[in-house]
């Protein structure tokens, strides 16, 4: 990686910017970027020369050809008790363990329906702690992943989720009990484990945030249960933006891609040579959003769909039962993805309770589109081809009043800073 970045530097031709993130993607491949120029060196942009630096800069740019390889999001699953502290993706036990050297917990309980839950347990296992058991949703689990997890002596539960996590400032204890996933029922008693950490994955859900910018309606795959990007002139795909997981896989999508659009562009079709990636056989993943518990939905301890706003299941299952049919009336009345994330992480949950308590399926009735911008940026940051600082003085606070964004004051020639009036709507 390091030497790939060090050649892209020393390319004349090459302008890699780092720190910056493409937050919108419009009409005829016209992608806007927004570069964090300052925000990782203090709290405050840095003076130089006595002026005030930019914070952020955004650029414009025309392609002739966007290449889309935004990855994937992992999807939690929906269980009673899963705003309880200690509650994980079963990505994020990985990256604690390997990318920073932390182990959240002592005893882990691994609820999965994919492959990727092995391995946070077997993470979990080599830093020395201890895994408590797996729950997982799939009757016959059978990727390399699984067998290694035999090998190493991990209990392995399956037709099983957990379907209620205990515990008041964290986790104390989980509930796991087999789960008919067809028509959404606990088939057997509850047995209760000890655990202070449980991880849980329900699969994985490709980015497609830029590609519904440009107006692109979502399609649905059965194969990855997922939404993909509908095709848009002049973009292409790769990796796991297209639902391609594996490593191999992706880095030969990433080569093909990068190819193509070079030889579209007017470049050079020159292949890159790939590093050597391990292949490895993954299951078949099984299509688990919510998790059923012993009380109905309503009755049940809460079931959190979407954290950052405290929406339930038990309030999409509400917004139905009141008559609210189409996703962006549900949407609404229970404000579910309205956060800061924009739904990365619950939306899909959410979309498949509401269809599955309507009877319908995700394929025929949701065309999901997401809206600008990927993520929060500020109202104004500094252009890219202008003066690369800017005083602090000239900056305007803003102030948001009913559906109006206007300066709390402004400048008038000769007059100093004038209050702004309110206004009503």
């Amino acid at each position: 990686m390091s030497q790939t970045l060090t050649q892209l530097e020393n390319m004349a031709n090459v302008q890699l910017l780092s720190r910056t993130t493409a937050n919108g993607y419009h009409d005829h491949n016209f992608v806007t970027l927004i570069e964090r120029r300052t925000d990782h060196l203090a709290i405050t942009a840095p003076l130089i020369n006595g002026q005030r630096q930019a914070r952020q800069r955004m650029h414009r740019v025309r392609a002739k050809r966007v290449v889309l390889a935004t990855g994937a999001h992992e999807r939690p699953l929906v269980y009673s008790g899963n705003d309880i502290p200690g509650n994980y993706l079963a990505g994020a036990i990985s990256t604690y363990i390997q990318r920073y050297g932390v182990i959240p917990g002592n005893k882990l309980v691994v609820s999965t329906s994919n492959d990727e839950g092995y391995r946070a347990a077997l993470d979990w296992l080599e830093s020395g702690r201890d895994v408590v058991a797996i729950a997982d949703a799939r009757p016959t689990p059978d990727g390399d992943l699984v067998k290694l997890a035999r090998l190493k002596g991990i209990v392995i539960i399956t037709g099983s989720a957990v379907i209620e996590a205990h515990g008041t400032t964290r986790v104390r204890s989980v509930d796991i009990a087999r789960i008919n996933t067809e028509r959404f029922v606990v088939a057997g008693n509850a047995t209760r484990y000890a655990c202070d950490t449980v991880a849980s994955s329900g699969g994985f859900s490709p980015v497609i945030h830029l590609s519904s910018h440009t107006g692109g309606r979502p399609q649905w795959r059965d194969d990855i249960l997922g939404f993909v990007p509908a095709p848009v002139k002049g973009m292409l795909m790769a990796g796991g933006a297209q639902g391609i997981y594996s490593l191999a896989a992706v880095l030969n999508s990433g080569r093909e891609a990068g190819m193509r659009a070079a030889c579209e562009a007017g470049g050079q079709e020159k292949a890159p040579a790939l590093p050597q990636a391990r292949t490895r056989r993954d299951g078949a993943a099984i299509a688990l959003y919510q998790v059923p518990h012993r009380k109905t939905t309503l009755r049940a301890p809460k079931q959190f769909v979407d954290l950052q706003n405290d929406v339930t299941a038990a309030a999409i299952e509400l917004a139905t039962r009141e008559g609210f049919e189409s996703i962006e009336h549900i949407k609404r009345y229970t404000v579910m993805g309205f956060g800061t994330d924009q739904g990365k992480l619950g939306n899909i949950n959410g979309l498949a309770i509401a269809a599955r308590v309507l009877n319908r399926t995700i394929r025929r009735w949701v065309r999901r589109c997401f809206v600008l911008t990927i993520r929060p940026s500020p109202l104004a940051p500094s252009p890219a081809g202008t003066a690369t600082n800017c005083s602090s003085r000239s900056a305007i606070p803003l102030c948001i009043s009913g559906m109006w964004s206007r300066a709390r004051c402004s400048k008038m020639s000769g007059s100093g800073n004038v209050r702004g009036t309110s206004r009503s709507t």
